[in-house]
């Protein structure tokens, strides 16, 4: 199967979600509601936040010099707000890059944006390459490597500000009420507590753009694929976890169909069905009971599967 890795602008960002306050400390603001791969458009932010003052933070990040495809992304994200923080992160800045960035600037003297130029030192490059050889079921918990480095973990270069110091934003900035006969916030809920008690699997942390259809959340499993299901209810009224492999996953739903302890360490009603391993039960009258049980469940098939699609036991 080959290795699968985190991959390490995603461990930085897993990192500057676990420590806030490196990005506090930076940006001299406090900082809330931290999103992983945002849904933004047709593209994803890397991180997103709220700032105290309601004021959306973005964050595109590269582990390497600054390059043509990046800054068209950090274009597109000027393009496309009113107002915001625009922070670059990469080892090291072309100058016509960051000139290119403050003439968009210019040409939107209305927005209040403010842009930070972030260069990511090279000793966080090695913790990453660390990091990122690792078992990608260890590394949430081994991040803590990349605050042992002795010099600046992340240094602004350069910054361009429009954002008035008094000005406040309209970005909600409270704790988020959830209404439980809409679909996309069942999901929401149910994202959020995943990520809570799950916190170790890092696909968990990415974003997902919710569909007001069903309420079928997905989840990569670590390969191309292959993905886990869950759902506080079906079309049969029951809740559900799966692992789910796509038609040119067969084989691999085949071997895994081989294995005899499934039942035994993952729970005694496993079923396969139509490249899909998965446990139904009954659900909960409360919607929190059944997403509790839907996280114990779905720990035991991350623990379970995780080593054999990350290639670190044979099937």
């Amino acid at each position: 199967m080959g290795k699968q890795g985190v991959g390490k602008e995603f461990i930085l960002n897993l990192f500057l979600l676990k420590h806030k306050e490196v990005m506090e400390q930076l940006l001299g603001m406090s900082l809330g509601q931290i999103e992983l791969e945002k849904p933004f458009g047709r593209n994803k932010l890397d991180f997103s936040a709220v700032s105290e003052k309601k004021i959306e933070v973005i964050m595109e990040n590269q582990i390497s010099s600054s390059d043509d495809s990046h800054l068209r992304t950090v274009i597109n994200i000027i393009d496309s707000i009113q107002e915001g923080v625009v922070i670059w992160g990469a080892t090291s800045f072309h100058p016509n890059h960051v000139m290119a960035v403050k003439q968009k600037l210019q040409q939107y003297p209305s927005k209040y944006i403010d842009f930070y130029c972030v260069q990511i030192s090279h000793d966080v490059v090695e913790k990453l390459t660390i990091l990122d050889q690792m078992y990608p079921l260890e590394v949430w918990d081994h991040l803590y490597l990349i605050k042992k480095v002795k010099n600046d973990l992340l240094q602004i270069i350069d910054k361009r500000q429009q954002v008035p110091p008094s000005h406040f934003g309209r970005v909600y900035a409270g704790e988020k009420v959830y209404d439980m006969d809409r679909i996309e916030d069942i999901k929401e809920m149910m994202l959020h507590n995943l990520r809570d008690k799950l916190s170790f699997f890092p696909n968990i942390h990415k974003g997902k753009k919710h569909s007001a259809h069903h309420l079928m959340l997905r989840i990569g499993a670590g390969m191309d694929g292959v993905s886990y299901q869950c759902s506080v209810r079906n079309q049969k009224n029951m809740a559900m976890i799966a692992l789910q492999m796509d038609d040119h996953r067969l084989n691999l739903y085949d071997q895994f169909r081989e294995l005899d302890d499934i039942r035994e360490k993952v729970h005694p009603n496993v079923i396969f069905e139509k490249r899909k391993i998965a446990v139904y039960f009954t659900p909960s009258l409360n919607t929190e009971e059944t997403v509790n049980e839907l996280a114990d469940l779905l720990k035991r098939f991350i623990n379970y599967f995780s080593p054999f699609i990350y290639n670190r036991l044979p099937i």
